[in-house]
């Protein structure tokens, strides 16, 4: 989970990578745990970051998938916003949201809510696999 620290959201990210890499590494744990997957013990966080890199690029709609419908509906909502423009959601103590677990979204905790950004490299892969899918069920029919 990326929580910026002052605003503005200013979107210099060119890869879940580099917001991985942001992250500590049991915060990087959960992500995996959350998609019921795991890695030899002995791996180190840069490893950890590029295992998440690669799971992202091969199947970025596992991790929306993997979202309750709420969320779901809320990154699709996001998914047509621009990077300086955002989201808010409830802030409840100690509640995690599964999309900030996964990296989906950069938050700000404003008061009593959250701030959810999605970087553009989250949205235009989540787009691009998205268009890939509809391409597919068209192909199908």
């Amino acid at each position: 989970m990326v929580i910026l620290k002052q605003l503005p959201f200013i979107d210099t990210l060119a890869s879940m990578q580099e917001i991985v890499a942001l992250d500590t590494l049991a915060n990087l744990k959960k992500h995996l745990a959350a998609l019921h997957s795991w890695v030899p013990s002995g791996y180190r966080k840069a490893d950890y970051v590029m295992v998440l890199h690669a799971m992202f690029l091969t199947d970025p709609i596992r991790l929306v998938d993997a979202l309750p419908v709420k969320e779901q509906k809320t990154i699709v909502s996001l998914l047509g916003m621009k990077a300086n423009e955002y989201l808010t959601w409830p802030l409840k103590e100690d509640e995690e949201l599964v999309m900030q677990t996964l990296h989906l979204v950069i938050s700000y905790e404003d008061g009593k809510r959250w701030r959810l950004y999605m970087p553009d490299c989250i949205r235009q892969e989540l787009v691009r696999a998205y268009n890939a899918r509809l391409m597919d069920l068209f192909r199908r029919m």
